[in-house]
């Protein structure tokens, strides 16, 4: 899928690309949200990056070392998606003024990649709203 299509495709299914940090390039300091995401998402920064983030600012960089040192330098990519609410069938209603949030982890940056992970997420979140409606 070329740019243009990933593009489109992003707009169509609703999914936003809220942010992108690449580890290696906050080897020597540690961007706002770098230090945001691990020290106020613990558990997502946990499950992404597979292990948990110190409690203390002062060892983030100390614990990004040691995640670079085991190959986790990679880039990590914050999806969100409005939530859904399901009307019959596969029609769904919707609204930005909610939303679901993810993050992700890739090792290298791949466009397609990233497009087609989001694009599963939204799919099982669109799935289950219009579940929800149907078995009502």
């Amino acid at each position: 899928m070329n740019r243009r299509a990933l593009v489109e495709s992003l707009r169509d299914n609703n999914i936003r690309i809220d942010t992108i940090i690449w580890l290696a390039a906050n080897a020597c300091s540690i961007s706002d949200d770098l230090s945001d995401f691990l020290q106020h998402e613990c558990e997502a920064a946990t499950s992404v990056l597979g292990s948990e983030p110190p409690v203390l600012e002062s060892e983030l960089g100390d614990y990004l070392t040691e995640l670079c040192r085991k190959g986790v330098n990679g880039y990590l990519v914050r999806v969100s998606i409005p939530v859904y609410t399901g009307k019959g069938g596969t029609t769904v209603q919707f609204s930005w003024g909610h939303t679901y949030t993810r993050w992700f982890y890739f090792e290298q940056w791949d466009e397609t990649q990233v497009h087609d992970a989001a694009a599963a997420w939204e799919k099982e979140l669109r799935d289950a709203a219009t579940s929800k409606k149907s078995t009502r």
